[in-house]
């Protein structure tokens, strides 16, 4: 893994047909600054970042085989070994507005590197170079994507300081959520990678339950253009299901048309929703999706546990089963899109089957679908980084850190070592989080020649707490304290 790489060189590598994911193009698309990774996510960041687009192959909806894009993101930083981490695009308008062709979404998959792993972020099938149709909250085939991606990429062997362990994160926003939590259940059932920890965030895991109630009540609702992707979807990958109906025979006249643009890709998502509200306003005075259905339909719908779409739903569920590995769901109570009992629910249900490794937690209540993505990747940091090891080229030791705190675990006191007193103006703080993401005291250590040795930590219930150091240049580094009362 130490071989040269040439910057803007593009990779073309065609190996043997019987792997289902092989590299076909590697292109690096430009390197991120601390500074201006800072800038875009409002966290510190700990490295630069290069970026490439990516280009595989892997199996689509029908387990055919597929091309498909995505993004490598790299900590810049000279022998060092970084998990893995998958990063799962949210809902996008169309099939360009993806993390490989430069879409806001690469940035924060950039972020996520920024803080210690080697991310990689798919496209999806049916999305960036991908043909066809984008099959919506499909599990197995947005699963596919991010395997696939994460294989491919463990293969390449020419890029300079690329090193990886054996570690994987899975993370996901809104239908990245439910595509992180597809990708968990997807590998918990094989041997093709093994998960450290999943950290799915506001998804709408229990499609069939918790979002069909929260879309087709009575309660207006603004996303309609979520039912019409996932109406498409059910009728394109379940077709067994569909033999005797066509979208004709599900929606009303004026909105079949609507999404047969949407399927043709002469509007975008975005234009559906406009077109979808504005029809539902000027033909019942409210945005509620079911008047959107042919009222048979509907009702069947909503009271046929066997009708085809409520079965297609079920098939789309990543609520009900069992994880044995860490998995943490965060949500905004608020959230005006994707329900935040899908995670309330979800929790439940995996209890219920016998884990006790899942947790789930509100990050900001009054949040709706869009504020809660800071706060939710706030707390994701910290609690990815209770499981996190970045190592030395080598070594199979965690890298030392330049910073020492003392004794770990501590009991009453925290000591710091290695606080350089070069420059007497210089000003080191301390904030210490917990396992929740929540800060609970910030410390100045070093401030106007003045060092600050230790603090006091006695009132700390026993437990792991995350230590953040940084300086009037931004986060140096981060570290764990192991809380103990003997």
């Amino acid at each position: 893994m130490n071989k040269v790489f040439l910057t803007g060189l593009v990779l073309l590598i065609f190996s043997g047909f019987g792997l289902s994911q092989e590299l076909i193009l590697m292109e690096k698309i430009r390197t991120f600054t601390k500074s201006e990774l800072s800038s875009i996510f409002f966290i510190e960041a700990l490295y630069n970042v290069d970026v490439y687009r990516i280009h595989y192959t892997t199996t689509n909806t029908f387990e055919q085989k597929d091309t498909a894009s995505g993004v490598l993101c790299l900590p810049v930083k000279a022998n060092t070994v970084f998990p893995i981490l998958i990063y799962d695009h949210g809902t996008v308008s169309d099939r360009y507005d993806v993390p490989s062709f430069g879409s806001y979404e690469q940035s924060i998959s950039a972020v996520f590197a920024s803080f210690g792993y080697i991310t990689v972020a798919p496209d999806y099938i049916g999305l960036g170079i991908s043909k066809g149709f984008h099959p919506y909250v499909h599990p197995e085939s947005e699963a596919r994507a991010g395997i696939d991606l994460v294989l491919t990429v463990k293969d390449i062997n020419t890029l300079e300081n690329f090193h990886y362990n054996d570690q994987l994160f899975i993370t996901g926003y809104s239908q990245g959520g439910h595509a992180a939590m597809a990708t968990f259940k997807t590998l918990s059932e094989s041997s093709e990678l093994v998960v450290t920890a999943v950290a799915p965030m506001s998804g709408p895991y229990s499609i069939s339950r918790e979002m069909k109630k929260f879309t087709f009540g009575d309660k207006e609702y603004f996303f309609c253009a979520y039912l019409g992707n996932v109406l498409l979807t059910a009728k394109y990958v379940y077709p067994e299901l569909f033999t005797d109906l066509e979208i004709e025979d599900l929606l009303k006249p004026d909105y079949a048309v609507m999404v047969r643009k949407f399927e043709r890709e002469e509007i975008d998502l975005d234009d559906l929703n406009d077109q979808m509200i504005a029809k539902l306003r000027q033909n019942n005075g409210k945005v509620l999706p079911k008047r959107m259905f042919i009222d048979s339909v509907a009702n069947a719908f909503l009271t046929d546990d066997d009708h085809p779409l409520n079965q297609a739903l079920k098939r789309m569920d990543v609520c009900d089963w069992k994880p044995e590995k860490p998995v943490k769901m965060l949500y905004c109570t608020n959230d005006d899109q994707v329900t935040y009992r899908n995670a309330v629910y979800t929790d439940s249900l995996m209890r219920a089957n016998g884990s006790e490794t899942v947790s789930a937690a509100d990050v900001f209540s009054s949040g709706n679908h869009g504020t809660c993505f800071y706060p939710a990747a706030v707390a994701l940091r910290t609690f990815f980084w209770q499981y996190q090891e970045i190592g030395t080229v080598g070594t199979t030791e965690v890298v030392n850190s330049s910073f020492a705190i003392w004794p770990n675990p501590a009991i009453d006191v925290l000591c710091f070592k290695n606080v350089s007193m070069d420059d007497p103006e210089r000003e080191i703080m301390v904030r210490l989080y917990d396992t929740a993401g929540q800060l609970l005291d910030t410390y100045i250590i070093m401030a106007n020649g003045q060092k600050k040795s230790s603090i006091d930590i006695a009132h700390l219930k026993s437990g792991l707490y995350i230590i953040e150091i940084s300086n009037e240049n931004g986060l140096m580094e981060i570290q764990k304290l192991v809380k103990s009362t003997n």
